[in-house]
């Protein structure tokens, strides 16, 4: 036994006195997401009833944009993606939630329909509880909340700095593009000169119209 990063007493193998002393569905089952840990014990007997341990293989859809959300996740391994769907009929990643991480955040902050699908990228496990059971459990579990807020407010951190580099990347990609395009337009205009004909005229929506042979 020793004391984890929390100052929290806890087996070698993760997880705490406070959890293993609970009697659950899965009590085999070690409790080691961060912010179940990190919660005192009366809150603990609180939750622990209704949180049931889940395996989460890859491809796994968890939540599906502007549907209902079932349930919530507390993550024990394994990694989710935030995918968010563009009218282009696209998906770009918005974010990622790992180990130790929390899925489900809208509920937070009473709406009951997620805004992006989260899907299992690496397959792994957690802990899931009904939506409808955690919503009306958070008002009697103040740390469980604050501890829950500010994980929302670290992930909304990191998704915008992941948002900012996805525009800065298509940026890069762009000027990569016109810079390809202007570096084929001078190879086309040495070439037909070398042929006796004059260069190509760009037209105005990027493409080369060729001139008349050179009298």
């Amino acid at each position: 036994m020793k004391r984890n990063y929390t100052g929290v007493l806890e087996y070698t193998d993760g997880s705490s006195p406070t959890w293993q002393a609970m009697a659950c569905r899965n009590a085999d089952v070690p409790v080691l997401n961060r912010i179940l840990l990190d919660i005192p014990e009366e809150e603990a007997a609180t939750l622990r009833p209704f949180l049931e341990f889940r395996r989460l293989p890859a491809r796994t859809v968890l939540h599906e944009p502007g549907q209902a959300i079932e349930a919530a996740y507390f993550l024990e391994s394994g990694l989710a993606s935030l995918v968010v769907p563009t009218s282009e009929g696209e998906s770009v990643e918005a974010g990622v939630v790992g180990a130790g991480g929390f899925v489900g955040i809208p509920l937070l902050f009473g709406t009951s329909a997620s805004l992006v699908q989260t899907i299992v990228q690496i397959s792994g496990s957690g802990w899931s509880i009904a939506a409808e059971h955690l919503v009306r459990l958070l008002p009697d579990l103040p740390r469980l909340r604050a501890k829950m807020n500010r994980y929302s407010l670290m992930q909304g951190m990191l998704m915008a700095q992941n948002s900012a580099c996805n525009r800065l990347h298509e940026l890069q990609q762009q000027d990569d593009d016109r810079h390809r395009e202007q570096c084929e337009g001078e190879v086309a205009d040495v070439d037909w000169r070398r042929r006796g004909r004059r260069g190509p005229i760009r037209r105005l929506d990027g493409r080369f119209r060729l001139p008349p042979l050179v009298r």
